[in-house]
């Protein structure tokens, strides 16, 4: 018995003094890298005019299978441009609008945007977005944004992955169809990006654009069918409409 005991202490005083991190034998961490960007998504607009002079716009969207990163955020542009008349103010039941805040935050920023409301779904969430002039693919403007209603489980970390299609963003207007911009974003914290794509405390507000440039390089940017507002009708501006819709 009293050798039982005298190993057992032995044995015990072996294992306190092995290094904790031998015992634990952690995996290495996962190594940061930059994933390819999202390239060639496709979006596809069907767009129809009910008995109140609604605008209804639909829109399905495409990941493809190509793709290493899933979609998270999906911006379509709806700024007025200088020239453009503001369009009604639409509110149906069953959609959802922008509040007085959104429109005050806009006002302030010297830009205004088409009066739409959209539909939330169990995929995604919509919302008015104001896109950074500095780091944005659609410059400054303002957007009409879904974002897929995720959550931190890795096996759901997108709710649009690489080889999957969505049909359910929808918004309503009277604003006219228009040829306008589209960004496609993925969810930026899920990606495990390197250092110096990530703003940390301290940055400087230069350094922090960088980054975000840095970020944004990943989204891929297209064209789709949107509400715009109609022009001020005089022969120059609807000149330079029509011009800005051959450039895009």
């Amino acid at each position: 018995m009293a050798k039982k005991n005298y190993f057992c202490i032995l044995l015990t005083w072996f294992l306190l003094s092995v290094p904790l991190d031998l015992m634990a034998q952690k995996a290495p961490p996962t190594p940061k890298t930059v994933p390819p960007p999202l390239k060639n998504v496709k979006i596809q607009a069907r767009v129809t005019l009910d008995e109140n002079g609604v605008y209804h716009y639909y829109h399905t969207v495409t990941n493809p299978a190509e793709n290493k990163i899933g979609i998270g955020h999906v911006s379509i542009d709806i700024t007025i441009p200088n020239y453009g008349n503001i369009t009604e103010h639409i509110s149906v039941e069953g959609y959802a609008e922008p509040d007085r805040t959104s429109y005050t935050n806009v006002q302030r920023r010297g830009l205004l945007f088409v009066p739409i409301a959209w539909e939330n779904t169990s995929l995604w969430g919509g919302g008015i977005r104001i896109e950074d002039g500095c780091c944005s693919l659609l410059g400054k403007a303002v957007s009409m944004t879904w974002k897929t209603q995720s959550d931190d489980n890795l096996e759901n970390r997108y709710l649009l992955n690489p080889g999957q299609t969505s049909a359910e963003l929808e918004m309503i207007s009277y604003g006219l169809p228009g040829i306008r911009k589209v960004v496609f974003r993925p969810i930026w914290w899920v990606l495990n990006l390197p250092n110096e794509y990530l703003i940390a405390e301290g940055d400087s507000e230069e350094k922090m654009i960088e980054k975000d440039r840095k970020k944004e390089t990943l989204s891929f940017v297209s064209t789709t069918i949107g509400p715009t507002a109609p022009p001020a009708f005089t022969p120059l501006q609807f000149n330079q409409l029509l011009q800005e819709y051959v450039e895009i």
